[in-house]
């Protein structure tokens, strides 16, 4: 419960300073517009495919070896194991 005597402390100093009031005010404005626009929210989204797309690439390099894609190897190995001939 000592947490809520520390907000209440800061609450009241934070609204007793009209000028500390108006500058967490823009600040926060100003957070808000950089990090949660319409833009910035697109750019976030930009940044995490240009990940999963680096990622997907990288392990794509990373199965092959010598220009044998091993996971076609192993999806011809289960094939071939699944039609066993009689």
């Amino acid at each position: 419960m000592m947490w809520f005597i520390y907000l209440k402390v800061a609450v009241k100093t934070a609204l007793s300073n009209i000028q500390e009031c108006q500058r967490r005010g823009l600040n926060a404005k100003e957070y808000a517009l950089n990090n949660f626009s319409w833009d910035a929210i697109a750019q976030q989204v930009i940044q995490a495919y240009q990940k999963i797309i680096a990622g997907v690439r990288s392990q794509e390099s990373e199965s092959r070896i010598n220009g044998i894609d091993i996971l076609r190897v192993k999806k011809l190995k289960i094939l071939l194991q699944s039609a066993k001939c009689p």
